[in-house]
């Protein structure tokens, strides 16, 4: 039930989706700026492609048009990249920003994309990272204040 009800409410945030009207508690529209974060870990490989945009940017902007066209209202993606094990880390940097308004008449709302890498001192075991700097770094990005 709590996985129905998880995957009900991301689907009430997209219009190709009609809000189901048998749900047992009803989702209310979220108010407010939603928050889509996407994370790809690189351990142990901290200098690959480090602070350069890549092919992956590519995808990334494009799935940040397609929320852009789908989403209900205003959103921010926010993707990090997290590699391991670097030496100077835990360091923040930003890869790409793009900001589009909403376009009055078209149905699209404003979205804000963010690509940020961050370098880790410790390990990440795909859930937690090891180091309590690194840690707080991350924390700080989600947050907006590293950014």
């Amino acid at each position: 039930d709590f996985l129905s009800e998880c995957v009900a409410s991301l689907r009430a945030l997209f219009w190709d989706w009609p809000r189901p009207e048998n749900l047992k508690c009803q989702i209310p529209f979220p108010q407010g700026r939603i928050l889509f974060l996407l994370f790809a870990v690189d351990r142990n490989r901290p200098d690959r492609n480090a602070g350069a945009v890549t092919a992956d940017d590519a995808v990334v902007t494009e799935l940040f048009d397609q929320l852009r066209a789908q989403c209900r209202q205003p959103f921010e993606l926010l993707v990090v990249r997290l590699s391991t094990r670097c030496e100077d880390g835990p360091v923040c940097r930003g890869l790409l920003r793009r900001r589009c308004p909403a376009a009055v008449g078209s149905g699209t709302v404003e979205g804000f994309l963010e690509v940020q890498e961050l370098r880790c001192r410790g390990t990440c075991d795909g859930l937690r990272l090891s180091d309590a700097e690194d840690e707080m770094a991350l924390r700080a990005l989600i947050e907006g204040t590293c950014r």
